[in-house]
């Protein structure tokens, strides 16, 4: 049976059996979300990016006689808004830092096996400026809005 749907000025036949009550997902937020749970943690969870560094640490030397171990990441402030970021033609970011401790072990010269720490530092490394999502779930790069498309 044909229902009548008014279409600005005209009236438009719809055959469809099936009802048409589907809401049609924000596929915008489902991107956000996504690039939020990279960057931070929720509820608990490990952010998609702590995950990333604990798959790669602890880093051992072949000598076993170091180990650098990753203590956490932290984010800082962006310098510019959005605006003044395409106002001066560069990327509106974060910069990423990680804490890692170094630990040096005393070994066994006969038996080369590790008796315990000989030394502990711990230090904070900048990693990299880290490109934050807009409102608008857009990036600004170079001074430029880019979207990500899949």
């Amino acid at each position: 049976m044909s229902k009548k749907i008014p279409l600005k000025n005209r009236l438009r036949a719809d055959f469809t059996k099936t009802p048409t009550d589907l809401e049609v997902p924000n596929l915008l937020l489902l991107q956000r979300d996504s690039y939020d749970s990279f960057l931070y943690s929720k509820d608990g969870k490990e952010s998609g990016i702590e995950k990333v560094f604990k798959s790669i640490f602890p880093i051992q030397d072949e000598h076993n006689r170091i180990t650098l171990e990753y203590a956490g990441c932290e984010f800082g402030k962006s310098k510019y808004t959005v605006r003044e970021a395409m106002e001066r033609g560069i990327t509106y970011s974060i910069p990423l830092k990680i804490k890692v401790r170094l630990i040096l072990w005393e070994k066994d010269t006969k038996s080369g096996e590790k008796n315990g720490i000989k030394d502990i530092k711990e230090q904070s490394i900048f990693i990299r400026e880290i490109p934050l999502m807009t409102e608008r779930t857009s990036f600004i790069i170079n001074g430029v809005e880019r979207v990500v498309v899949n």
